[in-house]
């Protein structure tokens, strides 16, 4: 008679397959995360892109939490999966706070620098510190982590080498559709001056300035562009009236009393009316 299964026995632990396959997967969203938020448009315009990927970082680790609760996944290693939206996080604060206080800055200048190599690093380092504790499939893992740390820190020194960083965020966020706050990331001034987002604190306000004083100046011309178009429809039913009236006047201005002609005729006939009344007068008389 063959043993019944307990219903309440606990699921087994994830497979050392799955979790090797799991943390590779997470390296590729370290890497991707910190590629990414470098590319961010600094605030305002920014906001809507570091949104995206604010969702972006949560939906993967939200998806795969069940997995991870269900399997009796190490606590830390579901800790790591949540990294990404942290630093995200942290990358809106230091980005709002140093609209206020300009020398926050420099920290996420350093944060975000080179495809955020910073955060990667400490990322990968946590994620290889995971692999040694665990014990389990060390080397197999490892050996991924290297294969995929070495391609990422080759293309982030290529970007400061050829100054590729500003040509990919223009890229990713160049378009109108994002623009939400009337500053397009990657603006180039009428005057030909270049007003690219700057990793640089201090330049990156002196173009903010630009860019507002140039948003300014095109509202200005809009505003006078509508008022002359709304002055000409104004004016447009008058120029009709006044041209119509015009056109209806007559060649000639019309006569004031009777023709000529007429008057003669009538002068005419009263003096012989005034001769008829004499002869019958001279009549009588004889």
């Amino acid at each position: 008679m063959g043993v019944a299964k307990n219903k309440n026995t606990p699921p087994m632990p994830l497979k050392h397959f799955t979790e090797t396959v799991l943390v590779f997967v997470l390296g590729i969203v370290f890497a991707a995360t910190g590629i990414v938020l470098s590319t961010l448009p600094h605030l305002p315009p920014g906001i809507l892109p570091w949104l995206l990927l604010f969702i972006a970082t949560l939906i993967y680790p939200a998806a795969l939490y069940p997995l991870l609760k269900n399997n009796r996944a190490d606590y830390e290693f579901r800790a790591l999966h949540f990294l990404p939206a942290a630093i995200t996080l942290l990358w809106l604060l230091l980005a709002s706070s140093m609209l206020r206080f300009p020398f926050l800055g420099r920290i996420l200048a350093a944060l975000t620098y080179a495809c955020s190599l910073p955060f990667v690093l400490v990322s990968f380092v946590l994620l290889v510190w995971f692999c040694l504790r665990v014990i389990r499939r060390r080397v197999p893992r490892l050996v991924l982590l290297v294969c995929l740390f070495v391609p990422y820190l080759a293309f982030a020194i290529s970007t400061k080498v050829y100054k590729t960083d500003e040509k990919i965020a223009a890229v990713l966020w160049h378009g109108s559709w994002w623009n939400i706050t009337g500053v397009a990331p990657g603006l180039e001034s009428s005057s030909g001056k270049n007003l690219a987002f700057s990793s640089f604190p201090e330049e990156e306000q002196w173009r903010q300035k630009i860019r507002q004083f140039e948003m300014g100046l095109t509202q200005t011309g809009s505003a006078v562009s509508s008022t002359s178009s709304a002055s000409s429809r104004a004016s447009a039913p008058l120029i009709l009236s006044s041209s119509s009236s015009s056109s209806s006047k007559p060649s000639r201005l019309p006569s004031a009393g009777p023709e000529t002609d007429a008057l003669v005729l009538t002068l005419v006939g009263l003096y012989g009316g005034v001769l008829h009344h004499r002869a019958k007068k001279r009549a009588m008389q004889v």
